[in-house]
């Protein structure tokens, strides 16, 4: 094992060098552009701090700038800094972290992690990679853990989290993007060795674990939210039978909080300030809490609870004290401190239907973006005065998929860059959603 994590060390420092150095200079043209780094961007708010974007579209949707294909099958969506983009999708026998060029969508490498995942849900990866420096962080389905050297694709270390962790992969897959913070990678195994880890990111190696006792938290599919909620950094952890936090520091249980859950608990919790905010589509819907430090400890005050917005797994929206998500097959705007309704309405997604179901958004220049589960796409203005859509469509791809029912699309909408990415499959597909002149 020493010999290993020294050659770990090795590696990282090397490639360190590498990214310091002028090598990447045919990218560096796109370097201006938008970054959207890890899961749900900055601080996983799921905000692109974007201006001068179109106020609707035109039918049939934006201008398509790119369409990338041969991704293979999965959920992954997309991250991007210096002037690449970088995702995760399946081949015949192998599941693999890609990387694109941001300006055309070709495809730069494809690096192999770990066998193909299949399942009757859908084969193929579900989480996203994160991106820290010259480095990318990427959780396969079944549980192996990379880092990978972000100009070559080169894997610089590997772990195997439910093997290492005597744990078991969720029946869909292991969604969650994993957290880099600091020094520290963060993921949870659920296994009986562990509940949460933090990893040193650049060797892979063990800083502390949180205990689980009889095996109680389990490898599920939200991601992990990162608060400083009453004084206290920590970690928030969407599990199978609720949500829990540890601490920053050393990975202490500081509370735990069971108000929603259901056996498919996907979105990750939101924050804002003292404020954690988290729903599934379970019992409960969505819940407000209100974090209260004394000394290195932190209590957890249920604000509120209701059930019109129980989101699945999309994701949803603070802007201007109000929250907007899907709850079912609705977008839904409630105030953020009282959890009062002000409107929900179904959204077209340009050929007269609804999106269906479910969706996941992110909030761009005044607007929201979405993309439903079965693969309508449109835009909202976001105001809680009352719902305004200001355009929708269905991408080409959508008849191109193998299943006569289509494949569902998971995958979370990207807007940077003035660009719209939208990951449908086999396929990335990017449009121009700046403001014509």
């Amino acid at each position: 094992m020493a010999v290993n994590s020294l050659r770990c060390v090795v590696w990282a420092a090397f490639f360190s060098v590498i990214a310091a150095g002028d090598a990447w200079a045919e990218e560096k043209t796109s370097r201006a552009g938008g970054e959207w780094a890890q899961f749900l961007g900055p601080g996983r708010r799921n905000v692109a701090e974007e201006a001068g974007l179109m106020r609707s579209w035109p039918v049939g949707g934006p201008p398509l700038l790119w369409e990338s294909k041969g991704l293979g099958e999965g959920y992954a969506s997309v991250v991007i800094a210096d002037g690449m983009i970088y995702t995760m999708g399946s081949g015949k026998d192998e599941d693999k972290v890609i990387s694109l060029r941001l300006g055309d969508g070709r495809k730069r490498w494809a690096t192999a992690i770990g066998p193909h995942f299949e399942k009757r849900s859908g084969d193929g990866p579900r989480s996203t990679p994160v991106i820290d420096g010259g480095w990318v962080y990427a959780l396969g389905a079944a549980g192996e853990l990379v880092c990978l050297q972000a100009r070559t694709g080169k894997i610089v270390w590997t772990k195997h989290i439910i093997e290492e962790y005597d744990s078991r992969a969720p029946m869909h897959g292991l969604r969650e993007s994993v957290t880099i913070d600091g020094e520290r990678l963060i993921c949870v195994p659920g296994g009986k060795q562990a509940a949460v880890v933090a990893l040193d990111k650049m060797t892979g190696e063990e800083i502390w674990r949180t205990e689980n006792p009889r095996g109680r938290i389990k490898a599920g599919y939200a991601s992990v939210g990162v608060s400083e909620g009453g004084g206290v950094r920590q970690y928030l952890v969407f599990h199978d039978r609720g949500i829990l936090s540890v601490r920053a520091r050393d990975g202490v249980l500081l509370w735990e909080d069971d108000s929603t859950s259901d056996t498919e608990n996907c979105a990750t919790p939101l924050v804002h300030g003292d404020y954690v905010f988290y729903s599934s589509a379970g019992r409960g819907g969505g819940v407000l809490l209100k974090l209260r430090g004394n000394g290195e400890s932190v209590e957890a005050r249920k604000i509120f609870e209701t059930e019109a917005l129980g989101n699945l797994y999309g994701g949803v929206v603070l802007m201007d004290d109000h929250l907007y998500g899907f709850n079912g097959g609705e977008l839904t705007c409630i105030e953020f401190l009282s959890g009062r309704s002000k409107w929900e309405s179904r959204v077209k997604r340009g050929d007269g239907r609804s999106i269906d179901r479910h969706g996941n958004l992110t909030y761009a220049d005044g607007h929201l973006y979405m993309l439903g589960y079965g693969g309508g796409v449109a835009l909202v203005e976001a105001t809680p005065e009352a719902f305004r859509q200001e355009g929708g469509f269905m991408p080409a791809t959508r008849g191109r998929l193998r299943r006569a029912d289509g494949d569902p699309s998971y995958a979370q909408i990207v807007v940077t860059d003035g660009k719209m990415f939208v990951r449908d499959q086999d396929s990335l597909l990017c449009y121009d959603v700046r403001e014509r002149r």
